[in-house]
């Protein structure tokens, strides 16, 4: 059984460099680099079990589909340690919702040798607890099935790279029965389907396992696992059960941003509502199926039910491969008075698989969030390669186009800790009104820039807030970026589960570019902080410390007992009113006779450090 690869594909390049065929792209050096899971970041759903090789043994069935959790696979199927981990977004068209995937990151997420960067060898394993085999004999037909992936989303194997399955004999031996290698194969999912009835396996204490090779210092040559069936009675030409399974993560609820603020997508919801969600179902029966499927919206914060959207059905032909199954959006029923919303969409398929000895009504649902926040995203929030270009002075911009008029405070990174060590170096942050894509000189229309000093992402997935040393007013179409000022890629997030390529430009030539090689989602976002006038929100670096404000309230003049760089005004709202450079010494003068009598609050900014109080004009 195969499954078709819609995904276009990214050539990536880790040691090497691309180049672009005309003239003015072959300076372009992009770098791409696969990064690390964050194992030790995700829950473990089963923490709680003890459990150790040598006092487990399992029964048959054996099946793992890796459908109802992330991160390091279950204990109680897996031995630990392995390096294995279980991802949401690796596999490409999968069997089933998630997959297995193994590279040369040990179970820490850390190189197996972070010294020598070329040297290969042995990379991650996924090793099985002991299965009792003893009671069978060769009549029992045992056979093991699983789905296999070259590359995925991650670096593609080379020819001198392999996964291979070994199964343990009674002697304690591994004893390899297939093997896989790299290079220029297809990249859909392939099925794979193997005989356990020799007599050398059928032992108490039997185990499979799956053995990666390649390069052994990073997330590179990946390959994804699924769908794994261990069972009597096969037979290598018929595999068919009672199962349907989700193998989609749905869209988001709006295009074409994956988050956005909650009040600008309610300006134009025409425009950024998604006509549809969808995910997609495998049938692993031969026969058909009337499946009956609902679509319910929830909110993530108060779990509630907001509304079912869809609730209906379809007949799902027998092997069904990546069968699309939709439901309308409507955003009418959302609730309108919260100035933020998660939006969970769920989807529930009633499908009357089986449940024993097999649970496959395990992969029978799957959801997905939108967040309706402060900030854009086209990025779903997970990074599997970091991306940048090697070239002093180079810049790179992202485009977004605001629903409406608002205030830029902060932009959120995620730099990935991969390749040459670059903390602390200088680059500059820039947001521009339009870029000058014409002149051979650039003359572009900047809204605002500043140095910042480099700094990684505290964890994968993770965005560290750069504040603005000044609210920036935008509408419609502008840009966020930097400038690096040394030939070392900053390397920034790339989430290859979406595609905002388009919007990426680059300029290493006093010219801007359009890329046309990336396809993916850089994890960098534009922020518009709000305030709330019932419970101040802060949003200064050192909430502890309080400002002296006086006469308060006042209708003409309030006095700060504070040095300060900047000094600016807001309303309950959140929008900037009044804005102006500190004063010399330790006491401000502000003048606050223009404002209409109500409540407002002061923002002092010096050193780094911002203060806020509220006062009354009155």
């Amino acid at each position: 059984m195969l499954y078709s690869n819609r995904c276009l594909r990214l050539a990536l390049l880790v040691t090497c460099l691309f180049f672009f065929s005309s003239p003015e792209e072959a300076l372009a050096q992009w770098q791409f680099w696969p990064v690390a899971p964050n194992l030790q970041s995700k829950p473990d759903p089963f923490s709680n079990q003890r459990l150790t090789a040598d006092s487990t043994v399992l029964e048959l069935p054996f099946f793992e589909d890796f459908s109802s959790y992330l991160g390091r696979p279950s204990p109680a199927l897996w031995l630990p340690a392995g390096g294995a981990f279980v991802s949401r977004g690796m596999g490409v068209n999968p069997p089933s919702l998630h997959v297995a995937v193994l590279d040369a990151l040990n179970a820490e997420g850390r190189p197996y040798n972070d010294i020598q960067t070329s040297a290969e060898g042995g990379g991650d394993t996924l090793c099985s607890r002991f299965i009792n085999l003893e009671p069978h004999t060769f009549e029992d037909a045992i056979y093991l099935s699983f789905f296999w992936q070259h590359g995925g989303l991650g670096e593609r194997p080379d020819t001198t790279d392999y996964i291979e399955l070994q199964f343990k004999t009674d002697k304690n031996e591994w004893r390899t029965q297939w093997r896989q290698k790299g290079g220029r194969i297809g990249s859909d999912f392939s099925q794979v389907i193997l005989p356990a009835f020799d007599k050398d396996f059928t032992h108490k204490y039997f185990q499979f396992r799956f053995v990666s090779r390649g390069r052994r210092s990073g997330a590179f040559d990946v390959w994804c696992v699924d769908y794994i069936y261990l069972d009597i009675n096969r037979k290598p030409d018929v595999d068919f059960r009672l199962d349907l399974a989700c193998s989609q993560m749905p869209q988001f609820f709006t295009k074409p941003y994956s988050a956005m603020p909650y009040d600008h997508f309610w300006s134009d919801t025409l425009t950024y509502k998604r006509d549809s969600i969808a995910t997609t179902l495998n049938n692993f029966n031969e026969v058909f199926n009337v499946v009956s499927y609902k679509c319910n919206l929830l909110n993530a914060d108060s779990k509630k039910l907001i509304t079912t959207v869809f609730d209906s059905g379809f007949i799902m032909p027998g092997q069904g491969i990546q069968i699309y199954m939709p439901s309308a959006t409507i955003a009418k029923d959302l609730p309108r008075n919260l100035k933020k919303l998660n939006l969970i969409y769920r989807f529930e398929v009633k499908t009357g698989d089986s449940r024993f000895p097999i649970d496959y009504q395990l992969n029978d649902s799957v959801s997905s969030t939108t967040a309706f926040d402060n900030y854009y995203a086209y990025d779903d929030g997970q990074a599997e390669f970091a991306a940048g270009i090697n070239q002093k002075f180079g810049k790179i911009a992202y485009q977004y186009v605001s629903a409406r008029p608002d205030t830029l405070t902060d932009i959120d990174v995620s730099f990935m800790r991969v390749g040459e060590d670059v903390s602390n170096q200088n680059y500059r942050i820039y947001v521009w009104k339009k870029l000058d894509f014409a002149a051979s000189r650039s003359k572009d229309s900047v809204l605002h820039v500043q140095n910042a000093s480099f700094q990684y992402a505290d964890s994968l997935n993770s965005f560290r807030r750069i504040r603005l040393s000044k609210t920036v007013v935008v509408s419609d179409t502008f840009y966020i970026g930097f400038q690096q000022l040394y030939e070392n890629m900053l390397p920034l997030g790339l989430d290859r589960n979406t595609d905002s390529g388009d919007r990426v430009f680059f300029n290493v030539t006093n010219s801007w570019q359009k890329n046309e090689t990336i396809q993916g989602s850089f994890l960098m976002r534009p922020v518009f902080q709000k305030f709330d006038p019932t419970g101040f929100q802060d949003l200064w670096t050192d909430a502890q410390e309080s400002v002296k404000l006086y006469p308060n309230p006042s209708a003409e003049t309030v006095f700060v007992d504070s040095p300060a760089e900047r000094l600016r005004i807001f309303n309950p709202t959140g929008h900037l009113l009044w804005e102006q450079k500190g004063q010399q010494g330790n006491r401000q003068r502000v003048d606050v006779s223009r404002l209409t009598d109500g409540l407002y609050i002061l923002e002092i900014m010096h050193k780094g450090r911002i203060q806020t109080a509220k006062f009354v004009v009155g």
